[in-house]
């Protein structure tokens, strides 16, 4: 197991594994990263509304609609 990215996204290290999704099925890595996208989303809309910049529409959102 080797770390192939880490990075610093505010008070948080994300480190992405190079074996994590290894022996799964494209449908499992697609939860996978659906489930950490909808966490993220939800941990970012937080800090914005407790820092008063409640501007919560990503950019993907001007395109697609928010997020159901």
């Amino acid at each position: 197991m080797a770390v192939v990215l880490e990075q610093r996204i505010g008070g948080a290290t994300v480190r992405i594994h190079d074996d994590y999704c290894k022996d799964r099925s494209p449908e499992d890595v697609e939860k996978i990263l659906r489930r950490i996208a909808d966490f993220v989303r939800g941990e970012v809309v937080a800090a914005a509304r407790e820092s008063g910049k409640d501007d919560t529409q990503s950019p993907a959102d001007s395109v697609t609609g928010p997020a159901k």
